[in-house]
C-alpha cells in the first residue's frame, strides 16, 4: 500500500550550452523539477524529473512556446501533487492510472489542444511516478528492482543483459568534428536528429535540402568507420525525425 501524507514539487530552469534542435524546434533552456512525497510513517520518495515539451507533443511548444509550453507541463507536475496527497494507492501504478485522464482533461484545457497527446502528461508525471516508486520500495522493504516489480510484470521482464549500448543524440547544432570525436571514442550508433526548419518559416523543401546536406556532411565524415558492433562492421545511422526510420549507407 502506498499511503501519502505530504507531497511537494517545484523546478529550476536549467540553461543550455547551446540550443537543442529537433522536431523543427530548438530549445534554450531544460526546466528540471523535482517531487518529494512522505507517508505517516516519515518514509520519503523524492526524484528529479527533466521537462521535455517538444519531444511530448511539439504542437505545445509551437502554440504557447518554450516558456509557456514548460509552464503548462509544470502546471500538471503540480495539479497531480495536490491530488495524491493524502490519498492511499496500492501502488505507483494504481496511482498513475486513477491521475491520468483526469490531467490529461486539465492538460487540454490549458493548452487548448483538443488532440493533446498524452505524453504531455505523462512526462509531467515523471517525477511525481519515480518519488512514487521509491516510496513504494521502502514501504515494502524491495531493495532489489525484481523485488520491486508486482508479479504480473515481472514474468514479462525476464530478460538480462550483459551490455549496453551508448548512443549519442546528433542534434542540428552538433558539428561534424564532435561527431567524428564522438565515433573515434566508440560510439557506433549514431541518433541524428532531422527535420531542421532553417528559415523557420515551415517550407518543407527548404527543410529537406538542409537534411540532404546535412546527412551527406556527416556520411562523409563517417563513412569509413569501422566497428565490431554491427553485422557489416560499419557505423549505424538511426535518423529521427517526426515518425523515426533507419537506413544503412554504403
Amino acid at each position: 500500500m502506498l499511503k501519502i501524507v505530504h507531497a511537494s514539487c517545484g523546478f529550476e530552469v536549467e540553461p543550455l550550452s547551446s540550443p537543442f534542435g529537433f522536431k523543427g524546434k530548438h530549445i534554450t533552456v531544460l526546466w528540471q523539477s523535482a517531487v518529494r512525497l512522505e507517508d505517516d510513517q516519515a518514509r520519503v520518495g523524492c526524484a528529479p524529473g527533466v521537462q521535455s515539451v517538444v519531444w511530448s507533443d511539439a504542437e505545445v511548444f509551437s502554440r504557447l512556446g518554450q516558456s509557456g509550453g514548460n509552464a503548462a507541463m509544470y502546471l500538471i507536475t503540480a495539479c497531480a501533487v495536490e491530488m495524491v496527497k493524502g490519498k492511499q494507492y496500492a501502488d505507483p501504478i494504481d496511482m498513475i492510472q486513477q491521475l491520468i485522464e483526469p490531467l490529461y482533461e486539465r492538460a487540454v484545457r490549458i493548452t487548448g489542444l483538443v488532440d493533446l497527446r498524452k505524453t504531455f502528461v505523462l512526462n509531467a508525471l515523471v517525477p511525481l511516478d519515480l518519488a512514487a516508486w521509491q516510496l513504494y520500495a521502502k514501504t515494502v522493504g524491495a531493495t532489489t528492482f525484481d523485488k520491486l516489480l508486482p508479479k504480473d510484470f515481472s514474468q514479462c521482464l525476464p530478460q538480462r543483459h550483459q551490455k549496453l549500448a551508448g548512443i549519442p543524440l546528433i542534434s542540428y547544432n552538433v558539428s561534424v568534428e564532435e561527431v567524428k570525436r564522438l565515433a573515434a571514442e566508440g560510439a557506433f550508433l549514431l541518433k541524428i536528429k532531422l527535420g531542421c526548419d532553417p528559415q523557420g518559416d515551415g517550407d518543407p523543401q527548404k527543410m529537406l535540402e538542409w537534411d540532404m546536406r546535412r546527412v551527406t556532411e556527416l556520411h562523409e565524415a563517417l563513412k569509413n568507420g569501422r566497428t565490431p558492433y554491427t553485422n557489416n562492421g560499419k557505423l549505424a545511422y538511426y535518423f529521427d525525425r517526426k515518425q523515426p526510420f533507419e537506413v544503412e549507407l554504403r
